[in-house]
């Protein structure tokens, strides 16, 4: 959670703030080893990661979107049951090598543009008809992700890149 704080108050609000890059499209992604809920650590700290890189709905115009939970049917969406959406899966050895299946990736996006941006955003769990796990066992137990990026509703594109690096 740390590692989310630092990234959200040094990069995504600055970002987000600056007057020059407020039409320019943020996308901010990748293995944030945390899903929707809070856990019991998590709620020790009033909070999670995924949560913290979002942002305050208090701050609506710096809120980022989750390209994944806004392609979920509105009721999902209403009653959080988010066990159809797993972005990881892995047997654990603590259980008797279970499977088990995780939402713990993200594709955050800004919303300050005006229409959606953003669409599309697809877990590619299997490749050839087989989960990509049981196929590569000794690959990521990550499944990729993508989305579809729509900028031509913008007038203008600043050819900004911004790296955020592990350390900020």
């Amino acid at each position: 959670m740390a590692q989310a704080t630092r990234i959200r108050t040094h990069f995504i609000d600055a970002y987000l703030a600056d007057a020059g890059l407020k039409r320019t499209p943020l996308i901010v992604c990748g293995d944030i080893n945390d899903g929707p809920g809070l856990d019991a650590g998590e709620k020790k700290l009033f909070g999670s990661a995924v949560e913290k890189l979002m942002g305050s709905i208090w701050h609506s115009r710096r809120y980022l979107g989750n390209a994944i939970f806004d392609a979920l049917p509105e009721e999902k969406q209403a009653q959080e049951k988010f066990q159809a959406v797993s972005t990881t899966s892995f047997k654990d050895p603590l259980f008797n090598y279970m499977r088990h299946h995780v939402w713990i990736d993200h594709i955050l996006y800004s919303r300050t543009h005006g229409h959606q941006w953003v669409t599309r955003p697809k877990n590619h769990e299997q490749l050839r008809g087989a989960e990509i796990g049981d196929l590569y066992p000794h690959a990521s137990d990550h499944y990729p992700l993508s989305v579809a990026i729509d900028l031509s509703a913008r007038q203008s594109i600043n050819s900004a890149v911004h790296e955020v690096g592990r350390n900020p």
